[in-house]
């Protein structure tokens, strides 16, 4: 956003935090709000993260202007601090109706393509505290990609006994290992009929004239 509060043209978001730092139109507003240098401040002091948060909420509320009823969706980090160290001030994004749903990751230390989320399923409770009775939606990211089916279908089941009606899935292009896991990957958004971690079919040695166990080079 620049100075004048208004979105720049083209792309207006980033594909993961830091979303706000040390920009010089956020450090100085800090300092016009404040007196004070936010880059002689601990990163974590309170004051700098609600400033930062404000400028971010803001960029949300010019968002909502331009796509007007529009659903937005953001993929926000897994709990209460790391989101406001990243500026992310979720209640206030809730409460004002910037957001239609929100898809919170696995911590930023560990965004990785094995990055495991919701181990713990309670760590979700600040997400249902704060969906609950809203027009926001909430459905937690499940990582790692590629996971035994049967943990796949104990941590779904988790999530939705904490009474979340929605799973989100990061690239389920790269959930590729379909043998057994896609058979019930795919119907996990089924909450009142979660499938059985069955494998699936038989597995094919000829297709009319073809024998399918001769393997060609390349």
């Amino acid at each position: 956003m620049d100075p004048k509060g208004t979105l720049p043209k083209g792309r207006i978001d980033n594909r993961r935090p830091p979303l706000v730092e040390y920009e010089k139109p956020v450090l100085d507003s800090f300092r016009q709000a404040t007196g004070l240098d936010a880059t002689r401040l601990d990163d974590r002091d309170p004051r700098w993260l609600k400033h930062r948060a404000g400028v971010l909420t803001q960029f949300m509320r010019e968002q909502r202007r331009i796509v007007g009823a529009k659903p937005i969706t953001a993929t926000v980090m897994s709990g209460e601090r790391e989101n406001l160290f990243q500026a992310m001030d979720l209640e206030a994004w809730i409460a004002d109706g910037l957001v239609n749903t929100i898809m919170p990751y696995t911590p930023v230390e560990r965004l990785t393509s094995t990055a495991d989320s919701w181990d713990n399923p309670r760590d979700l409770d600040f997400f249902v505290r704060i969906t609950r009775g809203t027009k926001c939606e909430l459905a937690p990211n499940m990582m790692p990609r590629l996971m035994p089916p049967e943990t796949d279908l104990k941590r779904a089941k988790a999530i939705y006994d904490l009474g979340i009606d929605r799973l989100f899935f990061w690239d389920t292009n790269a959930r590729y290992h379909f043998d057994p896991s896609w058979s019930v990957l795919r119907r996990l958004g089924h909450k009142g009929a979660l499938p059985a971690p069955a494998r699936p079919g038989k597995k094919l040695h000829k297709l009319g004239d073809w024998d399918l166990s001769y393997a060609t080079p390349g």
